[in-house]
């Protein structure tokens, strides 16, 4: 409630106006009814005087409404009171929705002079009215008095406020300059939260033709929680100036300073009737982008891809806005590094150039002098951004990769029906499969590789595949048909799909692998094959010889090996005459499997005695080998291949 205003006034004089029908009762009782005045309203006013003893008084209001704010059955009580015809006095007071604090009102008639006082030990509100000027002191004032009217939505736990405000109603001039301290504040349900906020603030106004307006709010300490955004204890600093007509705020020159970012500047036009932003441009020159990126983009991308990236770099670029729609961006981003934080892969000397205007219209170029993907190392590459109505795309971005390239085509990234979306082909110019088998750890490869990878979608963070992907590596080729990835930039994704394998050379094959010498080709055909992180959890597979006239001969080592994956064995080999021979010839091999809540069901060429033939011999000398266990532990099973390809002697049961 406002005492300053014209029902305060009102009241008063009417003490002072009636002293003398006072005098002739023991109780003065007014019903003031309604009352009217600029920004308030007040319904069932009610001033009760006692006229003996002490004389104390009481004011009672059914209904105030100031501005938006509506209260109810408010009552000041007087315990002391003096009315004379210059000055009123209230001593002892309180009011009902300040209960704790004691209030002192003092009117001087004569000279108009106000003065209210409300507090006790660590608090204390002051207001004042002398000479056309109004002052509110504030020390050590409690927020959570205010928090209600002015703050609702914030559920404010503590926080002080040390403030003046001063308002000459002569110059028509207001200033304001304070600090809140303390302060702290928390919901329920933990989305929004601060502590140990403190906040300096400063304010001018004076009304010449407009009102001229200039301001200054630090953070000076405290930590912000605002769902899902997080503000540490840093020092921001933003001044601004700008212009209000009684309808429209015109900021004309605002600047944000953090020393971690760096400096924003920015204007804007807000309509207050409207309630509408009609115009708003921000800048920088030279924006500090990772703290950017931390703040602002990895709490809306937490647990994808966007959200695991460590991004640096500098920024410079305009954004307007007109009517509440971005209108253009400009943006210029330099010396940028993009990295997966677990060291995926990276791309250093990232630099962006681009212009985006309003209807999609916009150009670009993205250039990068180098990276890595796993410990492939890529070169320097250049694409130009043509921006349209729904998103970004790239023609055509070549990436050399080894000794090979990647090119990249018909890219296009944008926002649809369903979010975020990208499509895009590509294809794989031949790379060294031992420099490419050396930089991703693996083992050491021959031959080369190459691949057209048809048109990929990305949708619902699922990848998947129009037609199928083709690659040539031991001189034969691979064909993955109905590849779908779900949960890509997600933890714990789901890959599927179909591959066949076409006239593999088991020579490049087999010394890959350590897995002792063999001469042939193979197909291998693998369906309904469902891996979770990159480890098979389900498959349906075979292996078998290619057709074809081509030499068959097989090591006594890839023999043990065979005979160890089979469950078969081998070991009798060597105890005799055979032994002599460092290989046999063969007519052919094959081995299926179907892998099912962890355990492989194995078949081979044949049933034979009890087991089933993995290779049949032929030629002179010619070997058999024979698998047993029909059922294999999976994670028995990759042991065993882990053994055989760290050249270790196979382990025979």
């Amino acid at each position: 409630m406002n005492p300053v205003g014209d029902t305060p006034r009102l009241i008063l004089a009417l003490l002072c106006f009636f002293p003398a029908f006072a005098l002739a009762s023991s109780q003065l009782n007014l019903d003031l009814g309604g009352l009217k005045g600029p920004g308030f309203a007040a319904r069932g006013v009610r001033l009760t005087l006692s006229l003996a003893g002490q004389r104390p008084a009481s004011l009672d209001i059914a209904a105030l409404t100031v501005g938006k704010q509506r209260f109810h059955d408010l009552h000041l009580a007087c315990q002391q009171t003096q009315f004379t015809a210059d000055r009123v006095v209230c001593d002892a007071g309180r009011l009902n929705f300040l209960p704790d604090l004691a209030l002192r009102l003092v009117y001087d008639r004569e000279r108009r002079e106000l003065e209210i006082a409300l507090g006790k030990e660590d608090e204390s509100w002051r207001l004042s009215r002398r000479l056309g000027v109004t002052t509110l002191r504030v020390e050590g004032g409690r927020i959570k008095r205010f928090a209600d009217w002015l703050l609702r939505p914030l559920p404010l736990t503590g926080g002080r406020v040390d403030a003046t405000l001063v308002w000459q109603a002569g110059d028509a001039a207001l200033s304001l300059e304070g600090r809140l301290r303390e302060v702290a504040f928390s919901d329920v349900q933990g989305l929004h939260a601060g502590e140990g906020l403190a906040l300096s603030f400063a304010l001018k106004a004076r009304r010449q033709t407009d009102w001229q307006v200039t301001g200054k709010l630090s953070w000076e300490a405290g930590e912000l929680f605002w769902s899902p955004f997080y503000f540490g204890n840093e020092p921001r600093r933003l001044q601004f100036a700008g212009r209000f007509d009684g309808r429209e705020f015109i900021l004309d020159d605002a600047r944000l300073h953090v020393p971690s970012l760096g400096e924003v500047t920015a204007s804007a036009r807000f309509d207050g009737g409207t309630r509408q932003l009609q115009a708003f441009s921000v800048a920088t020159e030279a924006l500090a982008v990772g703290p950017v990126y931390d703040l602002f983009v990895k709490p809306l991308m937490a647990g994808r891809l966007s959200g695991a990236l460590v991004v640096t770099g500098r920024a410079r670029g305009r954004m307007t806005m007109e009517a509440g729609e971005p209108a253009q961006i400009e943006l210029t981003v330099q010396d940028g590094r993009v990295a997966h934080e677990k060291d995926l892969f990276a791309l250093e000397g990232v630099r962006l150039d681009m212009i985006w205007r309003r209807g999609g219209e916009g150009e670009g170029q993205l250039a990068a002098e180098g990276g890595r993907f796993r410990g492939l190392a890529l070169g320097a590459f250049r694409a130009p951004l043509r921006f349209t109505a729904t998103g970004v795309g790239i023609e055509a971005l070549t990436i050399p990769v080894l000794d090979g390239a990647l090119i990249l085509s018909h890219l296009a990234l944008g926002r649809g029906e369903t979010g975020w979306q990208a499509a895009g082909e590509a294809q794989l110019r031949p790379v060294s499969m031992e420099a490419l088998s050396m930089a991703l750890g693996w083992p050491r490869m021959h031959g080369t590789v190459s691949g057209i990878v048809p048109r990929v979608r990305w949708e619902k963070d699922t990848l998947s595949m129009d037609g199928a992907l083709l690659l040539h590596v031991f001189d034969g080729t691979v064909v993955v048909k109905n590849l779908r990835v779900e949960h890509l930039t997600q933890g714990a994704n789901l890959t599927e799909a179909e591959v066949d394998m076409g006239n593999l050379d088991l020579d490049l094959l087999t010394r890959t692998f350590s897995f002792g010498r063999m001469e042939g080709r193979v197909d291998v055909v693998v369906r309904d094959l469902a891996l979770i992180n990159g480890r098979p959890v389900r498959f349906s597979a075979s292996v078998a010889s290619s057709a074809g006239d081509y030499p068959r001969r097989i090591s006594q080592r890839a023999v043990d090996n065979i005979a160890a994956l089979g469950g078969g064995t081998a070991a009798p080999l060597k105890k005799t005459f055979l032994r002599v021979f460092e290989d046999f010839r063969y007519r052919r091999l094959g081995l299926a499997g179907r892998l099912a809540d962890n355990v492989l069901t194995l078949a081979g060429l044949t049933a034979h005695d009890g087991g089933f033939v993995i290779v049949e011999g032929g030629g002179i000398p010619a070997l058999t080998v024979i698998g047993y266990n029909r059922q294999v532990d999976w994670k028995e099973l990759t042991e065993r291949l882990s053994r055989i390809r760290q050249g270790a002697s196979p382990v025979i049961r």
